[in-house]
């Protein structure tokens, strides 16, 4: 996987990565061919290679899809800094445990208040813990998914991936197997529908849930 030239942060080549859950989608509302269908591959490496972490889809926010009380804030403001217990921070911060973060099932804004003494001057966590609940159509779950960010190439024999979801078509392709067999990924497929792309979204986030409930990843975080 390569890094490429990016249109927020213009200086750097670089990798984006959404932490546990498959946030990056597109708009999808005709129907496809099978190439055209969302597949997600689960990469398990270390966070503190990478060079920023935010709680959000940053490109996002540079094209001001962002309400206005997010927007007029510096998106310097939002940086973590990267490592497992900032990320672990964030999450607990917002939410119960990781499975509410999964399913971007924030903590109530009575116990959110109750739990942490905001300052005037943390209006940029106020700002997030808002977002979160916004329940319109006008933001997906992106508006709060730890992105990450890096600014080296990944070679799978390092950084190898341990779980994938594809349409199951890929499974007739030779190439295909023999890449999930060099690399020991744990895979799931699904079938092709007449149906719009967007739809296959539901399939997957509830492989993934599964995935994670299977092997006790959902943990209490606060």
């Amino acid at each position: 996987m390569k890094t490429a030239k990016c249109d927020v942060f213009k200086s750097d080549e670089l990798l984006y990565f959404f932490v546990g859950r498959p946030a990056y989608k597109k708009e999808a509302v005709m129907e496809g061919e099978y190439w055209e269908l969302p597949s997600c591959i689960i990469f398990d490496f270390e966070i503190s290679t990478a060079k920023r972490v935010f709680p959000f889809d940053t490109g996002a926010f540079s094209a001001k899809r962002y309400p206005n009380y997010i927007s007029i804030m510096s998106l310097d403001d939002f940086e973590i800094n990267p490592s497992e217990s900032e990320v672990q921070r964030a999450i607990g911060a917002f939410f119960n445990s990781s499975r509410d973060y999964y399913r971007l099932n924030p903590i109530s804004p009575e116990k959110f208040e109750s739990l942490h003494d905001i300052d005037a001057t943390e209006e940029e966590v106020l700002a997030l813990h808002r977002l979160i609940q916004d329940r319109s159509k006008r933001f997906d779950d992106r508006r709060f998914s730890l992105e990450i960010q890096f600014s080296e190439s990944f070679n799978f024999r390092e950084k190898k991936p341990i779980f994938a979801i594809f349409p199951e078509i890929y499974m007739t392709s030779d190439s295909f197997r023999s890449w999930i067999d060099l690399y020991g990924i744990e895979l799931e497929t699904y079938p092709y529908y007449p149906m719009r792309r967007d739809y296959y979204y539901s399939s997957i986030y509830e492989k993934i849930d599964k995935y994670y409930r299977d092997r006790g990843f959902y943990e209490i975080q606060s």
